[in-house]
C-alpha cells in the first residue's frame, strides 16, 4: 500500500447500461424477460377475470356492453 495513498489504485465504478439496449450479462437479460412475460401473463389474467364479470351485460341488439378492444384481427364488414 502507498504511503498516504489509497487502497485501491484504480477506479472500479461501472457505468450502467440501459435496461433497452440489454446488457453485457445474460443471466441479468434472461430474468429480465421472464419478468416481463410473467407480467404480461397476470395482466392478462386479471382483464380476462374482470371482463368474465361483465358477460352478462348485453344491449338490445345482444351484443355485449363489455369487450376486450384490440384483441383479436381487425373485422371488416
Amino acid at each position: 500500500m502507498q504511503q498516504g495513498g489509497y487502497a485501491m489504485s484504480k477506479d472500479t465504478v461501472m457505468e450502467p447500461l440501459n435496461p433497452e439496449n440489454g446488457t453485457r450479462d445474460d443471466l441479468t437479460d434472461l430474468l429480465r424477460e421472464g419478468a416481463k412475460r410473467l407480467i404480461v401473463e397476470a395482466v392478462d389474467a386479471e382483464l380476462s377475470a374482470t371482463l368474465s364479470e361483465f358477460d352478462d351485460y348485453k344491449g338490445e341488439a345482444g351484443h355485449r356492453d363489455v369487450v376486450r378492444k384490440g384483441y383479436f384481427p381487425y373485422e371488416k364488414g
